[in-house]
């Protein structure tokens, strides 16, 4: 058939390729997605060096685009001085 001898010449495999890679990096950089478990034990481990920080729990991240969040309950130390005095 000529039109896909046509489209095989213009629009090699390797094209195709890299046209699928660029709409999956651009697709992922719109869709929230968790962030890598390494990355996340880094946050964890971040979160956890804060000092009067006893323990957290129920750390859930997100990226989107280039933007990372967290989710976390954090448990904190009850007789910690609050930095208002409450």
């Amino acid at each position: 058939m000529p039109g896909i001898t046509a489209a095989r010449r213009f629009y090699p495999s390797s094209c195709w390729s890299g046209s699928w890679e660029l709409g999956w990096e651009a697709t992922n950089e719109l869709v929230d997605t968790g962030l890598a478990l390494d990355r996340i034990a880094e946050v964890a481990q971040t979160i956890r060096s804060v000092g009067g920080v006893c323990d957290i729990h129920m750390l859930r991240t997100r990226r989107s685009g280039g933007q990372a969040s967290a989710d976390v309950h954090v448990l904190v130390d009850p007789y910690a001085a609050s930095p208002r005095g409450t």
